[in-house]
């Protein structure tokens, strides 16, 4: 049996994304008997919770398996308690970087060439990426302050008419959701076909966000599948995505001890 820890706080559940994580886990439930045991957590309980888990059976004797669903630093701390860290952000794979039509690199704040996209390159969300006109913009991110650590640079992209989410699981595109700009310019279907046949190293499950210019669909940037905004998503096809990579991170993780 798995333990969902659902991200709550005082009993509320903290996003819509944690929200559809919790439907996802009840319709599956619904139609599999009872597979999934459900409860919310937040990052203060979610110690106990673990723990409990570890220690506990269901009622056929099975182990208890834990699947946390909310934020970053919820999903992050889940696997600190079970003692391994989760993969860095996979921005946009070396597979990809031939096809995402604009140059791709890392650097630091001190190396910089503008204007640039610019973006944590090993740890995701430490700071909401941004298009640099100069050294001056960063004085507008507190947390940037001191900071030296890896950058993913991009060209920026020009024109931007419509932003879309695809979520894949297993090679194949499960949903695909406008969450920016016009909703009825759509992105080409082939292009979203041939980056997922070329992305050969790709995890069981992501996003890859594409969007559409005044020319073409290119590609934007790829998210891991352990934590990821809904933007509209089926709920069970949202669960399915984010359990099926929770435990292929695990297995290998188990598999590198």
């Amino acid at each position: 049996m798995i333990l969902v820890l659902i991200e709550s706080d005082a009993g509320e559940i903290v996003s819509d994304f944690a929200f559809c994580g919790w439907l996802g886990a009840s319709k599956e439930n619904w139609l599999n008997e009872d597979s999934y045991r459900i409860e919310k957590a937040s990052l203060e309980s979610i110690s106990i919770k673990i723990l409990y888990a570890r220690g506990s059976k269901n009622y056929l004797g099975e182990s208890l398996y834990c699947l946390p669903i909310g934020s970053l630093e919820f999903v992050k701390k889940t696997a600190e308690i079970l003692g391994f860290e989760m993969p860095k952000p996979i921005n946009i794979p070396e597979s990809l970087k031939l096809y995402c039509g604009r140059k791709v690199w890392e650097s630091n704040i001190e190396h910089l060439s503008y204007p640039c996209f610019v973006k944590p390159a090993d740890e995701a969300k430490l700071f909401t990426g941004f298009v640099a006109k100069s050294s001056k913009d960063f004085v507008l991110y507190p947390e940037l302050i001191g900071f030296n650590g890896n950058i993913m640079c991009s060209e920026p992209i020009e024109n931007i008419l419509s932003e879309w989410r695809c979520f894949v699981l297993k090679g194949k595109v499960l949903n695909c959701s406008n969450y920016s700009g016009n909703p009825l310019i759509f992105p080409d279907k082939r292009k979203i076909d041939f980056l997922i046949e070329k992305f050969y190293d790709a995890p069981s499950g992501y996003s890859l966000d594409v969007c559409v210019t005044d020319k073409e669909t290119q590609l934007i940037e790829v998210n891991d599948g352990w934590a990821l905004g809904n933007y509209g998503c089926d709920p069970q096809d949202y669960f399915k995505l984010i359990k099926t990579r929770w435990f292929e991170i695990l297995k290998n993780k188990k598999n590198e001890n």
